[in-house]
C-alpha cells in the first residue's frame, strides 16, 4: 500500500458530512431529552410491551477506543465508523444490526438490518464503511441477562439498533472506530516527534516493529532511539483495519504502527516517547545531578550516579540513590528515632536519628 492510498484512507476518517445538519438537530434534541436518572419504560417489540431503561450519558474518554459494559453512556453523542474487517466486506456479512432493540431470533431475518438474502446477518457491502451516530443506549433486563443496544441514526436517516450485549473490546475493535477517540490520536500524534524504545508493551504479534508503507513489510534493524515524526493517522487496510500512525524518519523513509504502540507517551507502557518529554526528563535529570554535586561533593555525586549507599549518610542523600522506599517502619526511644527502610527487592536501609547505619541487601 502506497503512502497516497492512507493519505486517502485518513481523509476518508476525517468525518466530513454533507447536507446533515437535521441530523445533528435531531442528536442533540435526543440527548436533551434523556432524563438526568435513569428510568423504566415501555416499547412495543414483537406485538409485547416491554421494559428498558435510557442510560445516563457520561463524559466521553477519548483515549480508548472501546468502553465497558459501566461506561456505555460515554457512546451517546458519539459517531461511529463502520469498518468491519476484510473478511466482513469479502463475504459481505456482519452480525448485531437490527431494526428492532432486544431482537429475539425467530428463525428468519426479517428483523435484520439490512439482511443478506441467504442468511441471517446484515449485508456489510449494504452498511459497511458508513458513520452511524448513538442517539441513545438502551439496557434491557431479560430473565437471565442484560442487553444493550446502541440507538444509532444512519448516513440516509434510518434508525438502526446495534447490540453491544455481548461484545469484548476486540468484537468492538474489529467494528467500529469512534470518531472521538481517531480525531484524539490526530490531537496527540501528528506532527509531533517520537523516539522508539525498546519496551516490548503494547506490541501486536501482527504488528511487531514498524511496518513500511510500501511493502508492509517490518523494517529491521533500526536503531533504539531512532526519530520518528508522526505525519498523519488512518486505517490501515489490512484484514484488521486497525488505526494507525504514519511516521517519517529521514534516513528510513515513511512506516506506520499502531496507535495503540503510543499508549502512554512517557515509556511506561509505549513502544515510543515523546521527543519533548524525552529532553524535559533530560534536562531535569542534569540539573538534579548538578545540585546533587553541589550539596554533597563529586565522590558522593558519583556513589549517588551509581545507586550506592554508604554508612553515615542522610535520608536524602540514600532517597537520591535508591529511591523512596514502599515502606518505613519506625520505632521512638529515649534516644531517638529508628527507621527501617523496606525496598520491593527485598533491600533494607536502617536510620538512627536519620542516619544510616546498616545495610542489607
Amino acid at each position: 500500500m502506497r503512502f497516497q492510498e492512507l493519505q486517502g484512507l485518513s481523509v476518508a476518517l476525517n468525518w466530513k458530512i454533507i447536507n446533515m445538519k437535521s441530523l445533528y438537530i435531531l442528536i442533540v434534541i435526543i440527548i436533551c431529552s434523556i432524563s438526568a436518572n435513569a428510568q423504566t419504560k415501555t416499547m412495543e417489540i414483537d406485538n409485547k410491551l416491554v421494559e428498558y431503561t435510557d442510560i445516563k450519558p457520561m463524559k466521553y474518554d477519548s483515549l480508548e477506543n472501546h468502553k465497558g459494559a459501566d461506561d456505555v453512556g460515554m457512546f451517546i453523542g458519539q459517531v461511529l465508523f463502520l469498518k468491519g474487517t476484510e473478511d466482513n466486506e469479502k463475504y459481505s456479512y456482519i452480525r448485531g444490526f437490527s431494526r428492532y432493540p432486544n431482537h429475539i431470533f425467530d428463525g428468519s431475518n426479517k428483523d435484520i438490518y439490512k439482511p443478506l438474502d441467504n442468511g441471517h446477518t446484515s449485508n456489510f457491502n449494504l452498511i459497511g464503511n458508513k458513520k452511524y451516530y448513538v442517539s441513545r443506549v438502551l439496557s434491557f433486563n431479560n430473565s437471565d441477562s442484560k442487553n444493550i443496544y446502541f440507538e444509532l441514526i444512519c448516513e440516509n436517516g434510518d434508525t438502526v439498533y446495534y447490540d453491544y450485549s455481548n461484545d469484548t473490546w476486540q468484537d468492538f475493535d474489529e467494528k467500529f472506530i469512534v470518531n472521538g477517540y481517531y480525531e484524539k490520536m490526530k490531537k496527540k500524534l501528528v506532527g509531533r516527534n517520537f523516539i522508539l524504545t525498546d519496551n516490548p508493551y503494547y506490541i501486536d504479534k501482527y504488528y511487531s516493529g514498524i511496518r513500511s508503507i510500501d511493502t508492509r513489510e517490518e523494517i529491521k534493524d533500526i536503531p533504539e532511539g531512532s526519530l520518528w515524526k508522526c505525519i498523519d493517522v488512518g486505517m490501515d487496510k489490512n484484514n484488521l483495519r486497525k488505526l494507525i500512525a504514519i511516521l517519517e524518519n529521514k534516513n528510513l523513509g515513511i512506516g506506520y504502527a499502531l496507535t495503540s504502540d503510543f499508549y502512554s507517551l512517557n515509556g511506561s507502557l509505549s513502544k515510543f516517547i515523546d521527543k519533548e518529554y524525552s529532553d524535559l526528563q533530560k534536562r531535569k535529570e542534569i540539573k538534579k545531578r548538578q545540585l546533587i554535586l553541589k550539596k554533597y561533593g563529586k565522590i558522593n555525586a558519583d556513589l549517588i550516579r551509581r545507586n550506592f549507599v554508604k554508612i553515615g549518610w542522610t535520608e536524602d542523600m540514600c532517597v537520591y540513590s535508591w529511591g523512596k522506599p514502599s515502606d518505613i517502619n519506625r520505632t521512638i526511644t529515649k534516644y531517638g528515632i529508628n527507621e527501617q527502610w523496606v525496598y520491593d527487592d527485598n533491600r533494607y536501609l536502617y536510620f538512627e536519628n536519620g542516619k544510616l547505619t546498616s545495610i542489607q541487601d
